[in-house]
Order: C-alpha cells, then sequence, then structure tokens
C-alpha cells in the first residue's frame, strides 16, 4: 500500500472517531469526515490497485456507521456537484458490507434518491460501482439499484435528512 493511501485512510479514521454521528445532516461536505472521505474515495475509484488493501484496512476499524452515514449524507451535495454520487458509492464499497446490510442499503437508496431528484442517471454509477466491489457487496448495490419508486419514497421520508437539511 502506498504512503499517500497509509496517510489518507489514518486521516480518514482520525475523522470517523471525532466525527459527530448524532446529527449526520450538519454541515454536508464541510465536516472533516466529509473531507477526508471524499480524498479516500476519490483515490479508491482511481486506484483499481489499491481497492482491497483499503477494504481490508477499513475492516479493522470496528464501527464504520460513521461511513455508513456519509452515503446518506453525499446524496445532499449531489446538485452541487455529481461527482459526489461517485464518492457515496465508493464509500459504500469500502464499507464492504462490514455492517448492517440493512443500513447499507438505506444509505445507498437515500443516495440514488438525491441522484435521480438531480436529473442523475443512476443504474450506470451503481453499475460502474459494482466492478469497484466485492462479490457480497453485489446483492447490496443490485437491492439499492433496483428499489421501487415508491420504497425510494419511503425509505427517504424515514431515514433520509429533515426537510430543512442541505
Amino acid at each position: 500500500m502506498s504512503s499517500l493511501t497509509i496517510n489518507l485512510l489514518n486521516e480518514l479514521h482520525g475523522t470517523l472517531e471525532d466525527d459527530d454521528h448524532d446529527n449526520p445532516w450538519a454541515q454536508p461536505g464541510v465536516r472533516q469526515l466529509d473531507q477526508s472521505a471524499s480524498a479516500v474515495a476519490d483515490w479508491y475509484i482511481e486506484h483499481q490497485s489499491e481497492r482491497e488493501l483499503i477494504r481490508k484496512e477499513t475492516r479493522q476499524w470496528g464501527s464504520l456507521w460513521g461511513l455508513v452515514l456519509f452515503v446518506r449524507r453525499a446524496g445532499i451535495l449531489v446538485d452541487a456537484d455529481s461527482r459526489w454520487v461517485n464518492r457515496g458509492l465508493a464509500i459504500a464499497s469500502i464499507v464492504d458490507a462490514n455492517c448492517d446490510y440493512r443500513d447499507l442499503i438505506v444509505s445507498l437508496v437515500v443516495l440514488r434518491s438525491f441522484a435521480m431528484d438531480a436529473g442523475l442517471e443512476t443504474d450506470a454509477a451503481f453499475d460502474v460501482a459494482l466492478c469497484w466491489s466485492t462479490e457480497h457487496m453485489h446483492s447490496i448495490l443490485l437491492n439499492a439499484r433496483n428499489h421501487e419508486l415508491s420504497d425510494i419514497q419511503s425509505t427517504v421520508a424515514t431515514f433520509g435528512p429533515p426537510t430543512d437539511a442541505g
């Protein structure tokens, strides 16, 4: 693993532990965790040879709840920059089902909903994320990608941001 990858992961791990998970919708994109997760996500997308090592390293961290919440929060930022869809998908791939799979599906559905609201085609992005991901992540990604519109709306109403967030 390159020294840059190690530095990015160390920074992400530190911000993950320090993040306010009780207020996941506050300051999307500005909070330190979002900046660190974005840097790791961008690196993960661009460096195929590092992906397995990144997933292996994060498995050792214990709780990845803050990263699961990042996937949801990234959706708020999709309107400003479509790269947030890929960042959210990359972080989901890094989490690699090392959490309650239902929480990860919910986060991906929330991300997808925001992307669809921004007029983005989400199937192609999810298909690319399948290439970044392990086999056991495939069913999670496909579940989120194939959710019915009515299910998406109820999921976002229950688990998405308050109506005044973003």
